[in-house]
């Protein structure tokens, strides 16, 4: 009988902490901490707000509200006696899984953004992988369809082989967890320059930024930090058709205002040093994202879909009988 009672009493908190876990009230409580969590993440800063939602405290939340919505299903489960009621514990364990999905964004998701010019390795935002920049073509034909701007990229991932994709601006590649889109691109021509009273001599490709308007405009406000003198930059492409214009660049020198044209194979003096313009290659910005909640997210949508389909067949064959 002490044994039997025993076990009476060590039953006892067991189904309290089940019947509390279960209780409305404790799901509403948990939904109210949690927004309030959001709303004071959207109003603090971006620091702050990621501070917040890596904290324990809400970490000890979000556990708490993923207890009382598995104690909430499992109970439920335990009353589904047709297909109907199937459906519906269905569509409410989709949206568990929406929910858990969206909690791992919230707490675990990183973005960056990282540029890269032609022939250029950099590593990806995150550690462990790089991407080489092949080609940029700013057009891409897939039969008859413009596919926009496009970039031909080689990623190293540790332990894998060597992959190369084409990455597009509406079709990003996953690799190691992560995606990567393209985002923007622009031109980027080299500048050197020598000169000087210990002949120094230097050279770097230059990101040009884009503006567009009535006509698209490439410039630089500042030119390379390296370089002896602080001077803009307005680039001017190079055009086909029945005038055939190679590419050019205004250089203004804030020193005196001073305008220069630069062309390749051509080199321009000003303040006892000497500056050209070799090549031009494309550069582009990615973006790198990882949402590992994402799966989640969509595995819940297509359980839903199966939830919904599990309560309406019956009605369905039920009207046609």
């Amino acid at each position: 009988m002490s044994g039997q009672a025993a076990t009476f009493r060590r039953g006892i908190p067991i189904k309290k902490a089940v019947g509390l876990l279960a209780s409305r009230r404790t799901a509403l409580g948990m939904l109210g901490v949690m927004g309030l969590f959001t709303l004071a993440g959207a109003v603090l800063p971006e620091a702050a707000a990621t501070a917040l939602y890596l904290s324990g405290v809400f970490r000890v939340v979000v556990a708490l509200f993923v207890a009382v919505l598995a104690v909430s299903l499992i109970l439920r489960f335990q009353q589904v006696q047709s297909l109907r009621m199937l459906g519906s514990w269905l569509m409410h364990f989709s949206v568990v899984l929406v929910s858990i999905g969206a909690v791992i964004n919230v707490v675990s998701s990183k973005e960056g953004f990282f540029e890269a010019i032609e022939g250029q390795t950099v590593p990806l935002p995150g550690g462990g992988c790089t991407l080489s920049l092949l080609k940029l073509s700013p057009f891409t034909m897939n039969g008859k369809m413009w596919q926009g701007e496009s970039a031909r990229v080689r990623i190293y991932s540790p332990g894998e082989r060597d992959e190369v994709e084409t990455v597009y601006v509406h079709r990003p590649v996953k690799v190691a967890g992560m995606q990567v889109r393209l985002v923007k691109h622009g031109f980027a021509p080299h500048l050197a320059f020598s000169g000087g009273k210990d002949g120094e001599k230097a050279g770097a490709y230059v990101s040009l930024n884009t503006e567009f308007g009535r006509q698209v405009r490439y410039w630089l406000e500042l030119g390379p930090p390296n370089f002896p003198e602080s001077f803009s930059v307005v680039f001017h492409p190079a055009e086909a058709g029945p005038f055939l214009r190679s590419p050019s660049m205004n250089m203004v020198f804030q020193s005196d205002r001073q305008t220069a044209v630069l062309r390749p194979g051509k080199s321009i003096s000003h303040g006892g040093y000497t500056y050209a313009m070799g090549n031009v290659r494309y550069w582009a910005q990615f973006r790198v994202s990882k949402d590992p909640g994402l799966g989640l997210v969509f595995t819940g949508f297509w359980v839903a879909v199966a939830g919904a389909s599990a309560a309406l067949l019956p009605r369905v064959f039920h009207a046609d009988a």
